[in-house]
């Protein structure tokens, strides 16, 4: 069984130059906490995140939260350097091998209890629609420790230890692509749920931006979570306020506003 905990990984930079943490950042873990009730929340970090935001959500849940600072981040495969989201694709596997749970990104927000997935070994959603499907999306990840599917994926990176030519320089190889076609080869290893269970909205523009951020009809009865698609979408997120979210009837504001009123 996949334990109830969760992770959340924050890689902030050498020179302090990434996205300080945010109001984005507290909903995605406050929800995971106020809907799952894990036994713990582990977040992963190389510099310690720093803000009111992050000051607040410590102080909500002090025995929840756990601080684990990452060493040794990899800095390429093959020959093709990792960014920061490649980064993250490789280190997320390696903390689910480690202790199991669920992955996160901290761009998501959970709308509904995870329970009904938990008993499978590695859970994985699509990204994409009915039409076109682009991969499984490693934005939302559950699995056991040790689970076979995910040494499997870790091992695509190397290209000696792939059964691809590893990691090539191509921005969602590894954590789109790759799994996709490993769950075609080992589908009992994983089970896949369908794209609007994770991922949907999807980052499309400008149709799934006005679905998520500016319809107020708009509803996906089958979420557990939502992805906000941040690093496309940033200039916009950053700049949403409490008063937003609370006042709001577009689709994150609906999901949000609940967790600003919980423990304020």
């Amino acid at each position: 069984m996949i334990p109830n905990i969760f992770h959340f990984i924050f890689l902030l930079k050498k020179d302090l130059s990434g996205i300080p943490f945010s109001l984005m950042h507290y909903l995605a873990i406050k929800s995971a906490i106020v809907i799952n009730d894990p036994e713990k929340v582990y977040l992963h970090y190389d510099h310690k995140p720093y803000s009111i935001y992050w000051d607040r959500l410590v102080g909500e849940f002090p025995k929840v939260i756990c601080l684990h600072k990452i060493d040794n981040i990899p800095e390429q495969f093959n020959g093709f350097p990792l960014g920061v989201t490649q980064q993250c694709d490789y280190l997320r596997l390696q903390v689910l091998i480690k202790y199991g749970g669920i992955y996160m990104d901290t761009d998501t927000i959970c709308v509904k209890p995870f329970t009904p997935l938990l008993e499978n070994k590695c859970v994985l959603g699509l990204e994409g629609t009915p039409d076109q499907i682009f991969g499984l999306c490693s934005g939302v990840t559950l699995a056991v420790p040790q689970s076979c599917f995910l040494h499997c994926w870790i091992n695509g990176f190397d290209k000696n230890t792939s059964l691809t030519d590893g990691w090539n320089g191509e921005y969602n190889y590894m954590g789109v692509q790759y799994p996709k076609m490993l769950s075609d080869l080992m589908p009992d290893l994983v089970t896949v749920v369908p794209y609007d269970f994770f991922h949907y909205p999807l980052w499309a523009e400008p149709e799934e931006f006005e679905l998520m951020f500016k319809d107020e009809l708009y509803d996906n009865p089958n979420a557990f979570s939502y992805h906000l698609w941040a690093s496309s979408r940033w200039v916009y997120i950053s700049k949403l306020t409490e008063d937003d979210l609370i006042k709001g009837n577009f689709l994150y504001a609906k999901s949000a506003k609940q967790f600003l009123a919980v423990g304020n």
